[in-house]
């Protein structure tokens, strides 16, 4: 799939998302989430990671976007409270 962020193109597969982070340890959920797996990652982790943009280049919407037009199952996870 091809799509622009932040002003630059990109062309994806689910794949190479698949392959690229492989190994790569989730860190902390706060809302956007996407499974890759078995494992569920902030949609922003994702994305920053496989096109090495700044988290500050897109927003988690743009992410959430990209995540589920490549197939990949993505949600809105409600944050726990302690």
């Amino acid at each position: 799939m091809e799509f622009t962020l932040s002003g630059k193109r990109f062309s994806l597969t689910q794949e190479e998302i698949l392959r690229k982070m492989h190994g790569v340890e989730p860190e902390p959920v706060r809302l956007h989430t996407v499974e890759i797996k078995d494992r569920v990652y902030p949609v922003k982790q994702v994305v920053s990671t496989v096109t090495n943009l700044s988290r500050a280049d897109f927003t988690s919407h743009q992410a959430h976007q990209i995540l589920r037009r490549l197939g990949l199952p993505v949600a809105h996870e409600a944050p726990t409270k302690v």
